[in-house]
């Protein structure tokens, strides 16, 4: 049954306002025309009005009401056996108890969702339906069911040019991969469900792809990667007024912070959580005790909240406790760090020796690229950890030339294509070194991707654009910089002039076309000096 009549116009724009996650505009226009299709006894209309109102709840984070107003829905629905009305609702019941926490009625909505849209036919609700269905595979470890449900789901997006929809199948892809430990396919799938989320406005996908997102780069230890995903998901969570998501985005700042070891930063974003919780705890709550006197959900709401806030006050009283610990033990710490890194520099100088050893021509040549490479992080706004790993990865990057026969790295001439297969194999011998020493991981990562081309036809992996390490993506600049105008077997030395237009002939090439502009800049760029400082 189609949706006509005196409602259409304005249901259309709370539709438009839930897709922009305005909620709050969405509820006062539905609860007006929720009236007025009661006062003409429109069934079919409060039906669908009714279940928009659920949705509207859910997104402020209050799945009792969301669940209240589409079993409304669905009692309507049932007396006139509308089966596409019945699909949205189930569908819909499905999320909002995934909200409220209860796993079984999660998992009877869904497959009774599926159930429904198959009987009806219609493509939004297979869609949808075979996407909830997934997440249930998902959440159970049953990948390749999981998988198989997804696609289903967004080859229906696709028939019915839903974007909206294909984008949360895309988000759900990338949470698969992630699952699976498949990193740059769950970045590539998180990438086109962000733009497809834009596209159709839908604000809190893209905010939830970028929360997530952030949470692969952390695993990734691409930090500038994650934070700049886990601001902007959070200041776009920020704007949305959904308390579910707003704790998603706070919960994954937090553990950023942590891990970044900004203890009060985390603090902060853990307490803001914390009165999120409060809130969101009297939601499930309700949604689970539907039938529970408001008089005693509220007392046991009151009851949690001071749980929550003796829970606050001890980790602040925690966090503070280890403050001081490291007030008081900063200069031990600071001396004992600072002992510790010289040592590890003076180790990984001593390894890039060995490998400059190999061939005269290339003396100093690690040490000149990671202090381009660090310099270059320097500007492009990167913590000093960050930069300090950049410049130990840029230190070892051909490490795996220790592998390449000493013919080969000093012949005058071009390399036959046997020869040239060989020298080819040494970022992925350099990986295989770093990997096994302990806390040179991001150096092991630039030794198998410093070779890498931003228009995918470098290698080991042929890695494309952003998919390639940014790390790497530094220190391929760097290196490049330094080879070109420094003294090589087979070539002359050019000058900084020539380098530049080299350099500037493989802008979106070879090279990440932003970081490239960085480097090269006239007045700022750090190709300014032959030498790093």
């Amino acid at each position: 049954m189609e949706f006509m009549g005196p409602f259409k116009d304005r249901l259309e724009v709370a539709n438009r306002l839930i897709g922009e996650a305005d909620f709050r505009s969405a509820l006062r226009l539905l609860h007006g025309v929720l009236e007025d299709a009661e006062a003409r006894g429109d069934d079919y209309a409060t039906a669908v009005i009714l279940n928009r109102l659920g949705r509207a709840y859910r997104g402020l984070g209050n799945p009792a009401l969301s669940i209240q107003y589409h079993m409304k829905a669905l009692d309507i629905f049932q007396r006139m056996e509308d089966h596409r009305g019945l699909a949205d609702t189930y569908n819909s019941l499905g999320v909002a108890w995934s909200r409220g926490g209860d796993r079984a009625e999660t998992v009877k909505f869904r497959l009774k969702g599926l159930e429904a849209a198959q009987h009806s036919g219609d493509l939004r609700e297979l869609s949808r339906a075979y996407n909830n269905v997934g997440e249930i595979y998902r959440e159970e470890g049953r990948c390749a069911e999981a998988q198989e449900h997804y696609l289903r789901s967004m080859e229906f997006d696709r028939q019915a040019g839903n974007k909206a929809y294909e984008a949360v199948g895309l988000h759900n892809l990338a949470l698969l991969a992630m699952a699976e430990g498949d990193i740059p396919e769950a970045r590539r799938f998180f990438r086109e469900s962000l733009v497809l989320s834009a596209e159709a406005r839908d604000k809190e996908m893209e905010a939830e792809t970028l929360v997530r997102w952030g949470t692969l780069e952390m695993q990734a230890h691409r930090w500038h990667e994650a934070e700049d995903c886990l601001k902007r998901g959070l200041a776009l969570a920020e704007t949305l007024q959904s308390s579910q998501l707003l704790g998603v985005a706070l919960g994954e700042m937090a553990a950023y912070h942590r891990a970044r070891g900004n203890y009060l930063e985390a603090l902060g974003a853990l307490e803001r959580l914390t009165e999120i919780s409060r809130e969101e705890y009297r939601n499930i709550q309700a949604s689970r005790l539907l039938a529970v006197p408001v008089e005693m959900e509220v007392e046991r709401s009151r009851e949690k909240s001071q749980e929550l806030a003796h829970e606050n006050k001890a980790l602040r009283e925690l966090i503070a406790e280890q403050v001081r610990e490291i007030d008081l033990d900063k200069e031990e710490a600071l001396n004992l760090r600072d002992r510790a890194q010289k040592t590890l520099e003076d180790s990984l100088l001593a390894l890039a020796s060995v490998i400059e050893a190999k061939d005269p021509h290339t003396g100093g040549h690690g040490a000149r690229v990671a202090g381009y490479a660090r310099a270059l992080a320097r500007s492009l706004g990167l913590f000093p950890g960050d930069r300090q790993r950049i410049y130990l990865g840029a230190i070892v990057h051909d490490v795996g030339k220790i592998g390449v026969p000493d013919a080969i790295l000093g012949k005058p001439n071009s390399l036959e294509r046997w020869e040239q297969e060989t020298l080819q194999r040494h970022p992925t011998m350099g990986h295989q070194i770093l990997s096994r020493i302990q806390g040179l991981d991001a150096a092991a990562e630039v030794a198998l991707c410093h070779h890498e081309r931003w228009d995918g036809k470098g290698y080991p992996r042929g890695l494309k654009g952003t998919d390639i390490p940014l790390f790497a993506r530094i220190v391929a600049i760097a290196n490049v910089w330094d080879n070109l105008v420094s003294s090589r077997p087979h070539r002359s030395v050019l000058t900084r002039e020539e380098a530049r237009r080299a350099m500037t002939a493989e802008r979106g090439g070879a090279f990440d076309p932003d970081l490239l502009d960085l480097f090269l800049d006239e007045k700022e760029g750090i190709s300014r000096l032959y030498r790093p400082w």
